[in-house]
């Protein structure tokens, strides 16, 4: 009991009182402060977790990553690391199995434990779209193996990506067909993006056409630069013709320079894998083969005696899930050191014969859009139905805040492998071996509007179409940088290729300010039919500096400058600026054989600064070629509001172009043919005023694109170092 007394001692006291709880709640809090979480860590093994586990302990794991993405969001506003029990690498991994796309909320780290610097050599914890089941498999016939499908598995006529034992296997399909004519005669039908008329031979007479035997039908229809995948509503025998559901972007027939009135049937009933092919097809029937029942039957026809062998023990995995991860206005996301594979495709609603331009919109693996501060690093991405990363950044120009992808590895990628927009974006240091392999206009690294962006050292191989592409349209790509890729070995020409592309494919459409493509090798680029260039400036580009580049081994240009027609250039562009390249034309194709070739294609027209550059040519070796330079007269594609340099006159698009200090050279004879802009000799072409100080002689090329001649050092030209080109690893 208090009481009141004199001279201020209550006062006094009351004053120690206050005191006292303040140091009492200073301690507390000084307790608190260290007891607090600042982050979580939640661990997850396949193999031997529980989903009745916490999950906070190493050895008290969860069991699978819904579970702990569930547990991560009660602690959303903590930044949260998912570890991920990696595999010893004599261990049979246990997949993490995932049966819907997870979110990702921000500051979430998705990595392996232990760490790859711990376990030394180990597998990656294996992040699938689909369930690794081993199969009941009996031999049908000779070569030819079928086992009952598991209710489990999402197995049926629209299962279009199967994998066993690891690799991507092709639906059982007919050889490249030809159809023989358009439904309605004339370009620019829509009636013909429906269907053709084809060769009555095409489908046998005893095929089952009846539109529920069709269902298991998907038709490859080539219809420009690539091809759709369409459902069939009807076949009509008696007029030989047959009709899509959906229907293509283009009329069949339109672009015949390319599609060549190709098409081929997957999936039909009457199509058996044939020995050795490595083919399957999905079926109703009995386990034994010789009665209909509603089982789904996978039917299979392995590569080697040694496959067959072993297929018992070889996994089946037919992907469910498109998407593994998602996330929308997030920041701070991490995935690394481990493998994302085995997904389907999601093609959308809006493409449903999967058909876009650069197969731009397909599902991917990984998908985070308007996000801030991301990274996948060191993973290894493989096996895909659709793309592999697609990344929206949205960080602050010109800050830290990035969205990087470096170091990967991606391997048979059904779309595009790298899909990035957005801004601060960095794709660096990573591997591609194998792109478009289902949609073969996927792209290694599509950027889609990046300015400042950077896309350095990567390696990009195995795909079917461009290396690196974008649509770098009115400044949207403005400073981006394309510097030492490697880019090699990409375009198939036999019948399964596509066309119109280059090792590098970009538009700058209405643009001012300079995109860069510097210190890049492109080498071995093929196509069927048209395409196949180097370093290809698209529809109209403008405001683009190519320099340092060796361009080696493509079937055409190896600089192709193109001018869309009807789409003049904007004024006020930055010159095209082309500086210190080495471009060696010695290689052609069936194709260009008869069409004629030429090392450089110039339809440009606006200011452009060409100088001390290499072009070799062997034009004895390679005779397809006719000229250095070709390309069409600026009035011949842009017939209405002509610039002032715009004529008849194909001289008139080089009116104030920079041409001096190159080097040309025919490595077959000592002098140069008559192959410059409107047949000029060099002579004539000098003479008019262009090339004044540069040479016709011999560089002394060496396979890496350096030259030995040392009178070239008098005009400046810097030799190549590609030993920076690509990766700093290899696999």
């Amino acid at each position: 009991t208090l009481r009141k007394e004199r001279g201020g001692h209550f006062v006094c006291f009351v004053l120690s009182a206050m005191l006292l709880r303040l140091v009492v709640a200073a301690a507390l809090a000084a307790v608190l402060a260290t007891t607090t979480q600042a982050s979580i860590d939640i661990y997850v093994s396949a193999a031997t977790g529980s989903d009745a586990n916490g999950g906070t302990l190493p050895d008290k794991p969860l069991r699978t990553i819904a579970k702990a993405i569930s547990l991560r969001q009660q602690s959303s506003h903590l930044p949260a690391t998912l570890h991920l029990e990696a595999a010893d690498a004599s261990a049979v991994a246990t997949p993490f199995v995932l049966t819907q796309t997870l979110p990702l909320a921000s500051n979430t780290t998705i990595t392996s434990f232990p760490s790859p610097t711990a376990i030394g050599a180990t597998q990656k914890p294996v992040i699938s779209g689909g369930d690794f089941l081993l199969l009941d498999w009996k031999n049908v016939s000779a070569g030819v193996f079928q086992a009952p499908i598991p209710s489990t598995l999402n197995v049926g006529y629209n299962t279009l990506t199967l994998f066993i034992g690891g690799k991507r296997r092709q639906r059982v399909q007919t050889p490249t067909l030809r159809w023989v004519r358009q439904l309605v005669p004339g370009s620019g039908q829509e009636r013909n993006k429906f269907g053709f008329v084809f060769k009555p031979s095409d489908i046998p007479a005893h095929w089952n056409t009846s539109e529920k035997a069709l269902e298991s039908w998907t038709v490859h229809g080539f219809h420009s630069w690539t091809k759709s995948y369409e459902s069939v509503a009807r076949v009509f025998r008696e007029n030989s013709t047959i009709v899509f559901r959906h229907g293509s972007p283009f009329p069949y027939g339109d672009y015949q320079y390319c599609s060549d009135r190709r098409w081929v049937i997957e999936g039909a009933q009457e199509l058996r894998p044939a020995a050795g092919s490595g083919q399957w097809q999905v079926r109703r029937g009995s386990s034994s083969g010789t009665s209909p029942s509603s089982e789904w039957m996978l039917v299979f026809a392995p590569e080697t005696d040694t496959e067959a062998k072993l297929l018992r023990s070889l996994p089946v995995v037919v992907p469910s899930v498109p998407t593994l991860f998602r996330a929308f206005k997030q920041t701070g996301i991490v995935i690394k050191d481990v493998t994302l594979g085995y997904t389907s495709a999601d093609c959308g609603t809006q493409f449903p014969s999967c058909d876009q331009d650069l197969a731009a919109d397909l599902s991917a693996a990984v998908s985070l859009k308007a996000v801030t501060n991301v990274r996948i690093e060191n993973c290894s991405v493989e096996h895909l139905g659709g793309a592999g990363v697609s990344i929206d950044s949205q960080g602050a120009p010109g800050t830290t805040d990035k969205a990087v992808v470096r170091r990967n590895l991606f391997v048979d990628i059904g779309a595009s492998a790298v899909v990035v927009s957005g801004t601060n974006i960095v794709v660096a240091n990573n591997i591609v071996k194998g792109f478009g392999v289902r949609f073969p206009a996927g792209v290694g690294v599509l950027t889609k509007s990046c300015p400042h962006g950077s896309i350095v050292h990567n390696d990009i191989s195995g795909g079917w179409y461009n290396g690196i592409a974008g649509n770098w349209g009115n400044d949207s790509s403005q400073g981006i940088v394309v510097a030492f890729n490697y880019i090699h070995d990409n375009g198939h020409a036999d019948d399964t290729g596509i066309c119109d592309f280059g090792g590098i494919h970009v538009g700058t459409t209405g643009s001012k300010e300079l995109t860069h493509i510097v210190n890049n090798v492109f080498a071995n680029i093929t196509a069927f039919h048209n395409g196949g260039a180097g370093v290809y400036l698209d529809v109209s580009s403008t405001a683009v500096n190519v320099s340092y580049n060796f361009v080696s081994g493509t079937i055409t240009h190896s600089l192709q400058w193109h001018i869309q027609p009807n789409m003049p250039v904007v004024a006020g562009a930055a010159p095209m600026v082309f500086d210190n390249n080495v471009f060696v034309a010695n290689r052609s194709s069936v194709f260009y054989d008869a069409k004629g070739n030429t090392a450089l294609l110039w339809d440009g027209y606006t200011k452009a600064q060409y100088t001390r550059n290499i072009i070799q040519i062997d034009f004895d070796a390679v005779p397809s070629y006719k000229a250095i330079f070709q390309g069409l007269s600026c009035a011949r594609q842009l017939p209405h509001d002509l610039p002032a340099n715009c004529s008849s006159d194909f001289l008139d698009s080089f009116w104030g172009d920079t041409f001096r200090a190159n080097v040309y050279h025919n490595l077959s004879a000592k002098a140069l043919p008559v192959g410059f802009p409107d047949g000029l000799s060099w002579g004539q072409w000098r003479a008019r005023g262009f090339d004044t100080d540069s040479v016709a002689i011999n560089p002394g090329l060496d396979g890496q694109g350096r030259y030995h001649n040392p009178r070239l050092a008098a005009l400046d030209i810097q030799p190549l170092d590609t030993s920076a080109v690509g990766t700093d690893w290899a696999v």
